[in-house]
């Protein structure tokens, strides 16, 4: 694994413009099928706006290489469910879930993550997550 890879919360303007700038290069409709079925993909594109909202609630997880974000898993408040329409039945499935426990949680969820194609297959998806 490479030593130059540090993990973080994101905390700057950089950091989340180098967050969408990943995940425009990983976007489903960008990359070819042949990327898409070995590597995978992204569905949502997230605008700056939306990210620092969502960051400011709960940071996102980044993973750097020197000064670069290579690779990123995105938090999401249950505040921002009706904010992303695609992300709604995940949250109606989440809620139901709760109700069924008779519990009332305050929870994040993990959304998006992306790992730069130069450092996959190094682990960094597993310690991003931990």
């Amino acid at each position: 694994m490479k030593t130059n890879i540090t993990y973080h919360r994101a905390s700057t303007t950089e950091d989340l413009q180098q967050i969408l700038k990943l995940q425009e290069l990983n976007l489903r409709h960008l990359i070819s099928d042949e990327d898409k079925e070995k590597e995978g993909f992204v569905t949502l594109k997230h605008d700056f706006e939306m990210l620092k909202r969502m960051n400011d609630v709960c940071a996102h997880c980044i993973v750097k290489m020197k000064s670069e974000v290579v690779g990123y898993a995105l938090s999401m408040h249950q505040d921002f469910k009706n904010y992303i329409p695609l992300l709604e039945p995940m949250f109606v499935e989440i809620n139901k879930a709760i109700k069924q426990h008779n519990n009332s949680l305050n929870y994040i969820a993990m959304g998006q993550i992306c790992i730069d194609k130069r450092v996959r297959g190094q682990g960094v998806f597993r310690k991003l997550y931990n």
